[in-house]
């Protein structure tokens, strides 16, 4: 039997180690991560060269394109142009070559007659669509959309009937390249269907700052402002998730359904766009979350009364439990509810530290609304509301009184985290008894000489959230 050689010796050890590291305990896992990252990366950019293009090269292009013309362009300067059409330039006074019509008219032209020749490189058409998806509202732009639509077919047909991911997404949605670009899509979500959206993301994601999410969201509002109070209710749900995917337009989603609900006469509340909203912009009840200011100021006191509506029906709710409230009292503020500027519940020390399971959900709901009562019964809650210049303390338990202090004499700050409850029934304001027929012999008359009258009776404008709320 022949000796082993010092070089087949090593080929076995590398074979037998190889084995290992693909069996066994030494077994090397395969880069399951990475994989996803980089299907990821593909997905949303495309599986061709990257679309970003540094922005010294463009630079660069941009200074031998004034320095010597399009003659004097090189293959790697003219693919970086052709990403960098739509960027701003220091050059160019800080716009972009789109906006420059000496510059810029030259450099499409040629363009445009490598298509007509057939000889455009499917990448420098790539970047071209890039750049048009970013592009600025000019002339350059009206050109370079002609330029992309007729040499679409020559792109095309360089790939010998099998284009690449990216162009056959691309040749599916040449509707961007004509002059109501959003309306295929706005029509397919406002119905809540997404599968042209989806095909379009898959390979050609417009980037954030692009032009096709505001004119999409635009013309999605628009479309969604001819709709019925009930086909609107149910589009809820799939826009607000859709907002959520469009980060860069959220808020503007978020403020136009806003706005479309407050229009309707039926503005019952919808748990869905108030506790969206609610994530995304905090409590309208506090002046210091300015993105309210977005909405129209009816808007924001719908949703004040949604709140108002939701801390009475939960506050009552609660405080059943212990036996010792009136259901009246609930009726009787539910009037109000849509006038109610400010509200927060206050919790006594049995509810507040209660383990049952539907008290800590209510809890956590209502994080960062709550506050504690540090002081008297265990069992006693109280509810703060403000209705224009006027807070209105109402307690859980029978035998207290509602009390009434104007703002501008409130003997505590509202928004708290705890409060005593010598602090709420502080001397001073004035106490309502809840004693016989005390809705219509001493509450609705009491309210009444304060301007205040139910829902149904108040005027337009009457009432509007007071600068002295939180």
């Amino acid at each position: 039997m022949p000796a082993v050689t010092v070089i087949e010796h090593i080929a076995r050890l590398l074979e037998r180690h190889q084995a290992e590291l693909t069996v066994g305990k030494l077994a090397v896992p395969p880069p399951q991560r990475l994989e996803e990252a980089v299907d990821r990366v593909r997905r949303r950019f495309g599986s061709g060269p990257s679309v970003v293009v540094r922005r010294d090269r463009v630079r660069e292009a941009i200074q031998r394109l004034r320095r010597e013309g399009v003659a004097g362009l090189r293959r790697c300067d003219r693919f970086a142009l052709a990403y960098g059409l739509a960027q701003p330039a220091t050059e160019l006074d800080g716009r972009t070559l789109l906006e420059d019509e000496h510059v810029c008219g030259p450099l499409l032209e040629a363009w445009s007659a490598e298509a007509r020749s057939s000889r455009m490189r499917p990448l420098h058409w790539r970047g071209l669509f890039h750049s048009y998806m970013q592009a600025p509202d000019a002339d350059g732009t009206e050109k370079l959309r002609a330029l992309l639509r007729t040499s679409m077919p020559q792109i095309i047909a360089h790939y010998w009937g099998r284009p690449p991911p990216w162009l056959e997404v691309a040749e599916r949605h040449q509707a961007l390249l004509e002059r109501n670009p959003c309306g295929p899509y706005v029509e397919e979500l406002a119905a809540g269907r997404r599968d042209r959206f989806d095909d379009l993301c898959s390979e050609l994601r417009p980037q954030d700052a692009s032009w096709f999410w505001s004119e999409l969201v635009s013309a999605l509002l628009a479309r969604l402002s001819h709709m019925g109070a009930v086909e609107l209710k149910s589009r809820i749900p799939f826009v607000l998730q859709l907002a959520n995917e469009i980060r860069t337009r959220r808020d503007a989603i978020l403020a136009g359904i806003l706005d479309q609900y407050a229009a309707r006469s039926d503005r019952e509340r919808s748990e869905d766009l108030l506790s969206y909203a609610l994530d995304a912009w905090g409590s309208p009840q506090l002046v210091r979350n300015l993105k309210w200011n977005s909405v129209r100021p009816e808007t924001r006191r719908m949703v004040c009364g949604w709140l108002a509506q939701e801390d009475l029906e939960d506050f009552y709710r609660l405080c059943q439990d212990e036996r010792r409230v009136d259901d009246r009292r609930l009726k009787f503020w539910l009037r109000y509810k849509d006038q109610i500027g400010f509200s927060q519940i206050v919790l006594g020390s049995r509810l507040f530290a209660s383990r049952d399971p539907d008290v800590r959900e209510f809890r956590e709901r209502k994080k960062g609304r709550l506050a504690r009562l540090i002081s008297g019964s265990a069992t006693n809650n109280a509810i703060i509301m403000q209705i224009g210049s006027y807070v209105f303390v109402e307690f859980s338990e029978k035998g207290n009184a509602c009390y009434v202090y104007r703002v501008r004499e409130l003997p505590f700050e509202i928004g708290r985290e705890s409060y005593a409850l010598s602090e709420l029934r502080r001397r001073g304001g004035t106490r309502l008894l809840h004693i016989g027929s005390w809705e219509s012999e001493r509450f609705a008359p009491a309210l009444a000489r304060r301007g205040i009258v139910p829902d149904a009776q108040e005027t337009a404008g009457s009432v509007s959230l007071s600068r002295d709320a939180v």
